[in-house]
């Protein structure tokens, strides 16, 4: 049976929650890169917040069946919560790549970018702590999201110079192809991370 409306905003509430879980997620990735000794444990609580992402999502997408009235658009509700999900989802493939090659000192350009990651991370919670008022928290939705553009586009400088780098300073062919697709994974999680905010900018202009 359809519910006309959510019950107290529900929707928001489980936002919330899986934006939380990017902000852990991102948490777990920067004790990855400063405690490459303790890799198996990062990478097993990493995997927990993945699966409470996919059990977010899917409560997401049952609050979706069963609401005729939403308080955003149906599309925009499914686009945000898969985002979210996958962002999670590949920041967690980060580390399951540190783990699986047993990756030891990062590179600098990794622990940048890392950095990077958790700066889109933050900007996630703070966005959906307050996209249930678009209208009144507009340019502040907006200026997170220049945060993430922005960290998206100094992580594509960073990539571009971290593989120059690589390639050009690293003697250990082996250091080289682990380094190559840690670093390729990264760049990837922010390019989400900016179709994300895309997204966001797309929803705040259509409601404010």
């Amino acid at each position: 049976m359809f519910r006309l409306k959510p019950k107290e905003n529900k929707f928001f509430v489980l936002f919330s929650k899986s934006s939380r879980l990017v902000e852990e997620v991102t948490n777990c990735l920067s004790q990855a890169m400063n405690s490459t000794t303790d890799l198996e444990n990062i990478l097993a609580v990493a995997n927990q917040f993945e699966q409470e992402a996919d059990s977010v999502n899917d409560q997401i997408i049952d609050e979706l069946k069963k609401t005729f009235i939403t308080p955003l658009d149906r599309e925009d509700l499914f686009s945000l919560a898969n985002l979210l999900d996958d962002f999670v989802d590949q920041t967690q493939e980060i580390i399951e790549r540190m783990y699986v090659y047993q990756a030891k000192e990062p590179i600098e350009t990794a622990l940048q970018l890392s950095r990077s990651i958790s700066l889109v991370g933050a900007s996630i919670v703070r966005i959906f702590d307050m996209i249930e008022d678009i209208h009144g928290n507009q340019q502040e939705l907006l200026s997170e999201v220049r945060k993430i553009v922005q960290a998206e586009n100094d992580g594509d400088r960073l990539y571009r110079q971290g593989m120059a780098k690589l390639f050009s300073e690293c003697k250990d062919p082996i250091e080289i192809i682990k380094w190559k697709e840690i670093l390729e994974h990264m760049e990837d999680c922010l390019d989400h991370g900016e179709k994300m905010g895309d997204v966001i900018r797309g929803v705040v202009m259509k409601y404010a």
